[in-house]
């Protein structure tokens, strides 16, 4: 096992680190299908201490499986994958096939809620049920949702997913960010 921690790269003995009754650490037995890839329910991974899934792949030569390929991707990258500056109210959310955030604005939040069961109603509460429901099964969607406290606060939310992880992401910004000038000629 390679790792790099505290930016310094590190090799021990596998045995030392992978408890093997727990699901992420039995990559080895996923699919083995040739040209398969298989991805992990996120965890938290006991060498970091961040949130992190796995992918694997099966290794074949000359038609004979040699082996699993695994990779282990740390979640929090995903920070950077939609810094702007031109959107100042841009938000995305990652949620897992089972509703689990992988990625929320809010850190505490990731690996710990499930937007099926911790909506935020802070936002239209009559679509977020309706609309976290369509993210888990795979749905993708364009929503216009207000703030309960600013009801001519608008947001425009974006929903896809990620087919070949089974996720789906999230993203939220202001409709009059998105759509300068169409509000101000609404209200005159």
């Amino acid at each position: 096992n390679v790792i790099s921690r505290n930016g310094m790269i590190e090799a021990e003995p596998v045995v030392n680190v992978l408890d093997e009754t727990k699901p992420e650490n039995r990559w080895f037995e996923w699919n083995r299908e040739p040209g398969s890839y298989t991805w992990l329910e996120p965890f938290l991974d006991i060498e970091s201490g961040k949130p992190a899934t796995r992918v694997a792949y099966p290794i074949y030569k000359n038609g004979v499986f040699l082996g699993m390929s695994s990779i282990k991707l740390e979640l929090m990258r995903f920070s950077k994958l939609f810094q702007t500056a031109y959107y100042k109210t841009l938000n995305y959310y990652i949620v897992s096939e089972r509703g689990t955030f992988l990625y929320n604005p809010d850190t505490s939040k990731i690996l710990r809620a499930n937007i099926l069961h911790d909506i935020d109603t802070g936002r239209s509460p009559e679509h977020i049920v309706e609309i976290a429901m369509e993210m888990v099964k795979g749905q993708s969607g364009v929503r216009t949702v207000a703030a309960s406290d600013k009801p001519d606060e608008k947001f425009r939310l974006f929903y896809q997913p990620v087919k070949t992880t089974g996720w789906s992401i999230g993203i939220v910004v202001k409709e009059d960010e998105i759509m300068p000038g169409t509000t101000q000629r609404k209200n005159t």
